[in-house]
């Protein structure tokens, strides 16, 4: 939450030609993510068979879970919808866009 913040008032407050590397040098401390995958010990069949075969539970986390990624994939694909509809009926409205 306090980065959100700090995010939201950097983007607001801070001219873009300074926020600018700020932004470069957090994406490539995203990279991190990748190199600490080839340092570290994975055992990649035990990955690969929980990614296909994951062990279900019905505990509250594993719900909570569960219902987030559905949530927010069900969300963005009626954005989604709900966007192109919008699109399509402001294009019908100006008659200035042509849909095929």
């Amino acid at each position: 939450m306090i980065f959100a913040a700090l995010s939201v008032l950097l983007q607001v407050f801070v001219p873009y030609r300074r926020y600018a590397p700020i932004l470069k040098f957090l994406t490539l401390v995203l990279f991190l993510y990748v190199a600490v995958a080839f340092t570290v010990e994975i055992h990649w069949r035990s990955v690969l068979a929980e990614t296909v075969f994951p062990a279900v539970s019905l505990n509250y986390d594993y719900l909570l879970l569960v219902v987030a990624v559905l949530g927010t994939t069900i969300r963005s694909s009626s954005f989604g919808f709900s966007f192109q509809t919008n699109m399509q009926s402001n294009c019908v409205a100006l008659r200035s866009c042509l849909i095929r």
